[in-house]
């Protein structure tokens, strides 16, 4: 069984077993017991929005949707789907970046405990006993009568300020990937080392890049693991340096979310969790 009290598992003592009882260690919690403050904050974003909701939906997106979340990380994920031309009060000039720090300032004005992150707006929410992170992302409706999933997202890191993306394809891609496994455990080291990984680009490196021929099945993860950290970890043709697009729409470029300087930061750390243990 795992240990609590250790951060590492001894990566060459490993099996599947092993394995499988770490993505179990870390199943997220049950969003039941925070039912009250999850209904709160849907009730709050509709408020903020003023009826400019498309079909007065909240969607549910992110790892939840797709079935790779885990306790370490965002609970849940709500996507805010705006119409096409909202815009804040009179301001018919209202950017993607003016909708984001409106909801974001809508927010701290409700006294939530909230943190900008690179497309999303983290809420902690509390019932007393534990915490739930919610990741709230507000998008923009594509004024096009053909595309009607797209959204364009204000963006906080990269080299565009703005993303026009599918939430709908980023879901189904995933969910079939027969990947999720090995996205839960590269997401549970990325939350125990501190990197900075956002995970779509964490989810379409090993889906596209890293993980696109080998075998599937529970029986291979633990090669599959290795084989992500040996790749992950390369000073040479390292994956991280290849051009990833976005599956939803490939004028994104999901390698472009991250530095160079911060690429080599998550190869040291991944050098460093092979030459020590790992958890």
């Amino acid at each position: 069984m795992i240990n609590d009290n250790k951060k590492f598992m001894n990566i060459f003592n490993m099996d599947k077993q092993y394995l499988t009882n770490a993505i179990e260690k870390y199943t997220c919690i049950s969003h039941l017991l925070f039912s009250t403050n999850i209904s709160a904050l849907a009730d709050d974003i509709r408020e903020w929005a003023m009826g400019c909701i498309v079909n007065n939906n909240l969607i549910l997106s992110g790892s939840k949707a797709k079935g790779t979340a885990i306790s370490l990380s965002s609970d849940y994920d709500v996507f805010v789907p705006l119409v096409v031309g909202t815009v804040i009060g009179e301001n018919n000039d209202t950017t993607l970046e003016d909708l984001y720090n409106n909801l974001y300032n809508f927010f701290k004005e409700k006294q939530y405990n909230v943190k900008k992150q690179n497309v999303s707006i983290k809420v902690i929410l509390s019932n007393g006993i534990s915490q739930l992170k919610v990741d709230v992302t507000p998008g923009r409706k594509e004024d096009s009568p053909y595309n009607y999933n797209n959204y364009w997202l204000y963006c906080n890191r990269g080299e565009k300020n703005r993303v026009k993306t599918n939430i709908k394809v980023h879901i189904d891609k995933v969910k079939e990937s027969k990947r999720i496994n090995e996205i839960k455990l590269l997401k549970i080291l990325r939350s125990l080392y501190n990197i900075d990984f956002p995970s779509i680009y964490l989810e379409c490196l090993l889906i596209y890049k890293i993980l696109k021929y080998k075998n599937t099945g529970d029986d291979y993860l633990v090669n599959n693991l290795w084989h992500i950290l040996e790749e992950l970890s390369r000073d040479v043709n390292n994956p991280l340096f290849e051009r990833l697009e976005d599956p939803a729409k490939t004028n994104n470029i999901l390698s472009n979310l991250l530095s160079d300087p911060e690429k080599e930061a998550i190869i040291k750390k991944m050098q460093k969790i092979k030459q020590k243990t790992i958890y």
